[in-house]
């Protein structure tokens, strides 16, 4: 219950706070005509063979997971120009060890992470950005994985497609990572 309560007294706040660097980060890329926005769990990072292999260990680390290298390849070849947005339905208090992350693995170029609470928010953060600039957007929309049966964002899944986007999905992604998606 309490952390319900600091969750509603706090929320209002990082939303704020990722709103105003996107708005900012739009600004600073007014240029481009197109943005990339990428999902990062089980999207560019292999998070659920992470997280299964991890369950008998309380200490789970962000920074260990390793990246799902054929998504990383696509876009590389596609899209490496682009500025990208990380959005990602990660608690906040992770933000430092995921940013260390993306720095470490995923790219050295100018880049802004927003964290989500709740996944439905991002459907907030694509609209912010599609008044802006075209998107192409990387989002499996999909949890429970290293539990043995995926399930979906339907609501949001449907969402996005009703939107003026490039839209890879989680058949995308693991088709381009089927052969490297159980290893580790």
């Amino acid at each position: 219950m309490f952390k319900k309560i600091v969750k509603l007294i706090v929320n209002p706040f990082i939303i704020f706070h990722f709103k105003n660097r996107l708005k900012f980060f739009l600004k600073k890329n007014c240029e481009c005509n197109k943005i990339l926005i990428l999902d990062i769990d089980n999207t560019i990072a292999n998070t659920w063979v992470y997280l299964k292999n991890k369950q008998s260990e309380t200490n789970i680390s962000y920074k260990d997971i390793p990246v799902l290298s054929k998504t990383l390849d696509h876009i590389a070849t596609y899209y490496a120009t682009l500025p990208i947005v990380f959005l990602s339905h990660r608690n906040v208090m992770t933000f430092n060890e995921t940013s260390q992350w993306l720095n470490q693995k995923i790219t050295k170029k100018e880049h802004l992470l927003v964290l989500v609470s709740n996944p439905y928010d991002k459907l907030y953060y694509i609209n912010m950005v599609l008044k802006k600039s075209k998107v192409i957007y990387y989002d499996d929309l999909s949890y429970n994985h290293e539990k043995g049966i995926v399930f979906f964002y339907d609501k949001i899944i449907n969402e996005v497609k009703k939107l003026d986007l490039i839209y890879y999905d989680y058949e995308f992604i693991k088709e381009l990572n089927q052969n490297i998606s159980h290893v580790e």
